[in-house]
């Protein structure tokens, strides 16, 4: 069974060129571009109620696309995020009915350090963008109702030299900055992880001098427990889930320092965490963790990446809840880190695995 997970996991996670061509293009597709994609993922979601999925990407040229299905550019798109010749734009859209207008919305917050939210058709939204004083580099907005007003708040990390966590409200507005130690690479993960009836925001910090992880109630007050020092910095999104069934969320993120961490929700280290990955300099983590039941035994895993830069150093770890690494794991990836973050799903109808998000 283990050689059939490893097998599973090495098709969802590593994107190969064979893999590529085995498939027919979708009609439509390619699609160029201009200047071409360097760090944005690209967002499927029916944003129109159409039945099908619009595909939402940011490009190099400071721009950002929305296309239909078939190809096609959506009216009023795509939308110029700053002057041309600038930076490239490095994070991701993020999409939700922002206003409770029964309407999707879409966010960015751009390389020079506006954050824009527009309507369907391309129409700025009320409010926006709002000038956030310092670049955004590779942090996607998060989306959640954080004071349950029922709209939902944006939340968003500054990366250059301002080094400030801030959540605004739909209209523009801020709910609350907060000053933290470093700049900002992480996008924030939102969940009650202490089951108080309020959310939580967990991120983390680009290097680390005294802390790498903090959490924020709603108010903006830090929860018990919070900030949590990892030794390096923290790039990736913390993953938030009731791995132990303690009806708690327990903490999982990773970190240059070549370890993936795992605190309870009050910021203690878990038992048997955290685990070391590797021991050379191109052997941290800057992969998000993935969490879910791969191998059907009803027990969520914990799923990451190794490598920070493109080298022979890049391996796949499974670990189960209590640190121990999974039968087949690590992969080792011989030809690149493996930066990204993984996804999980059942794509073989194996049933020696089972559906994980």
């Amino acid at each position: 069974m283990a050689k059939n997970i490893a097998k599973l996991m090495i098709t969802v996670f590593i994107f190969t060129l064979s893999l590529l061509f085995s498939f027919p293009y979708q009609p439509g597709w390619p699609q160029e571009i201009e200047g071409g994609v360097e760090f944005s993922s690209p967002v499927l979601v029916d944003i129109n109620n159409d039945d099908t999925l619009e595909v939402l990407i940011a490009g190099n040229t400071e721009k950002v696309y929305l296309f239909n299905f078939r190809g096609e550019i959506m009216p009023g798109w795509p939308k110029q995020t700053a002057s041309p010749g600038g930076a490239q734009e490095t994070s991701s859209p993020s999409v939700g009915d922002i206003d409770n207008d029964g309407e999707m919305e879409i966010v960015y917050a751009s390389d020079v350090g506006k954050l824009f939210a527009w309507e369907l058709n391309g129409n700025e939204v009320n409010g926006f963008p709002v000038n956030l004083n310092d670049k955004v580099i590779r942090v996607c907005a998060t989306l959640e109702d954080i004071d349950a007003d029922d709209t939902l708040e944006i939340c968003i990390g500054t990366g250059v030299s301002q080094y400030k966590f801030f959540v605004y409200r739909h209209d523009g507005s801020l709910l609350f900055s907060k000053d933290v130690e470093y700049r900002i690479h992480s996008t924030a993960a939102v969940a009650d992880i202490d089951k108080d009836g309020g959310m939580e925001i967990v991120h983390g910090i680009d290097r680390n001098i005294q802390y790498g992880v903090y959490a924020w109630e709603s108010n903006g007050t830090a929860c018990t427990g919070w900030p949590q020092q990892t030794g390096h910095h923290v790039d990736g999104s913390p993953a938030l889930a009731d791995i132990n069934n303690d009806s708690t969320y327990e903490i999982f993120v990773g970190s240059i320092d070549n370890k993936v961490y795992g605190w309870n929700y009050l910021g203690q280290n878990l038992a048997s965490w955290p685990n070391i990955v590797g021991s050379g300099v191109y052997e941290g983590v800057i992969s998000s963790p993935a969490i879910g039941d791969i191998d059907n035994d009803s027990i969520l895993e914990i799923i990451i990446g190794r490598g920070i830069i493109q080298s022979t150093y890049g391996a796949i770890f499974a670990f189960s809840a209590n640190g121990d690494t999974l039968p087949g794991f690590p992969i080792n990836i011989v030809t690149g880190s493996v930066t990204s973050s993984p996804v999980l799903a059942d794509i073989d109808d194996s049933p020696a695995t089972s559906m994980a998000a």
